[in-house]
């Protein structure tokens, strides 16, 4: 009887009739993925032959093909920070299949994983199909590190500011600062408001970050006329309506006026009629039955270019920097113009500097309107 187990075949198979005193010879072969552990005859191991000879057979006999998988190896490890499963060294069956799976552990990632010498990449499994050779595969994690945007808009700082990146889980601390005559707006976080805050901490940082501050001018409103210019530029365009309602929030400004050339244009506090546009660079009468304050909200004016007519002009300067009448003077005639007065007001009745004159002058300030006489029309571009 001649038999084998699965994986290869001896022939002849099954009974096999042999006449008193002939010879029997039976070829073993492996299948594919296979090998021969042994061929025994009549209970007795014959070893690893591919090929068996009964001489003089005089007697029955039995012969058995022992095969057994082609097993190969896969050592598969990790440069720690994470697991790679299964791990160690595995045997796998040749022709079969063997799938691996990284985790890193928290704050960390799978930075690359390397088959054979050949880089794979940022993967999260990786799978040896149809296994003929040995292999070796090792994962390698790194520690997760973020980016953070930290700016600040006009009116104050922010620091630390700028690109800068920290660990996984770490903590930072971020300090908000206004300028002088500012006040802390607001402050969003991946585009998310916190409020007005002064300091911020993030804690076990898991993301990248965009940290904004902004910030907004505070203006006092008096009692009675005030004498005002915006300075910093809205997001949404302001009108007299819209601006005496963000206004009237805490205060009670119950008219605005603005100087056209010559005459008034007066907007009453609650009317749907006679609106008009704010604009920046321009000056604007108040008037409050109540003292209170207001916060403006807004970017940067970078318009700066100021067209002068001859006459009185209304005008505010919210980027001229430190500088008094004389000089703002002297800047507008040297460049073209020909002012002869500047005018504030003082809370109770307007002062005036007359241009030449060494005694009257004042600051310049970037809240405050200025009515100006000019001789001549003109232009005039502030330089920052």
């Amino acid at each position: 009887m001649a038999t084998s187990t699965k994986g290869g075949r001896i022939n002849p198979e099954g009974e096999v009739f042999k006449q008193y005193g002939e010879d029997q010879e039976f070829n073993i072969s492996p299948d594919e993925c296979f090998h021969l552990k042994d061929v025994q005859v009549d209970s007795v191991s014959m070893g690893k032959i591919d090929s068996y000879l009964f001489s003089n057979i005089t007697e029955n006999h039995a012969i058995h093909a022992v095969f057994e998988p082609i097993q190969y190896s896969i050592v598969a490890g990790s440069s720690g920070n994470g697991s790679i499963s299964p791990s160690g060294e595995i045997l796998v069956d040749c022709g079969q299949s063997k799938t691996f799976t990284f985790k890193p552990n928290d704050c960390y990632f799978v930075y690359n994983v390397i088959v054979d010498d050949v880089s794979k990449g940022q993967i999260n499994e990786y799978t040896f199909s149809d296994v003929r050779s040995s292999h070796r595969i090792n994962v390698i994690f790194k520690k997760h590190s973020y980016l953070i945007n930290a700016s600040a808009e006009y009116g104050g700082t922010i620091e630390p500011s700028g690109e800068f990146t920290v660990n996984c889980a770490s903590s930072h601390i971020f300090k908000i600062t206004p300028n002088s005559g500012f006040a802390v707006y607001d402050v969003h976080i991946n585009g998310t408001s916190i409020g007005p805050a002064t300091t911020y901490t993030v804690n076990n940082i898991s993301e990248d970050l965009s940290v904004i501050a902004k910030f907004a001018a505070m203006y006092s409103i008096n009692e009675g006329w005030n004498l005002l210019t915006l300075n910093m530029s809205p997001e949404n365009e302001w009108s007299s309506k819209s601006l005496l309602e963000s206004i009237n929030q805490n205060g009670d400004v119950v008219l605005i006026q603005k100087w056209n050339n010559g005459f008034w244009k007066t907007y009453s506090a609650g009317a749907d009629f006679g609106a008009f546009k704010i604009e920046m660079g321009k000056g604007y009468f108040l008037f409050s039955e109540k003292k209170s304050e207001w916060l403006n909200h807004g970017n940067k004016w970078d318009g700066n270019l100021y067209n002068i007519h001859m006459g009185y002009n209304l005008l505010g300067f919210s980027t001229l920097g430190a500088m008094k009448a004389s000089e703002l003077a002297l800047s507008i005639n040297e460049s073209g113009g020909n002012i002869t007065a500047i005018r504030r007001w003082d809370g109770s009745g307007l002062e005036s500097y007359m241009v030449g004159t060494p005694f009257g002058d004042f600051p310049i300030l970037s809240k405050e309107g200025y009515f100006l006489y000019s001789t001549k029309e003109s232009t005039f571009q502030v330089s920052e």
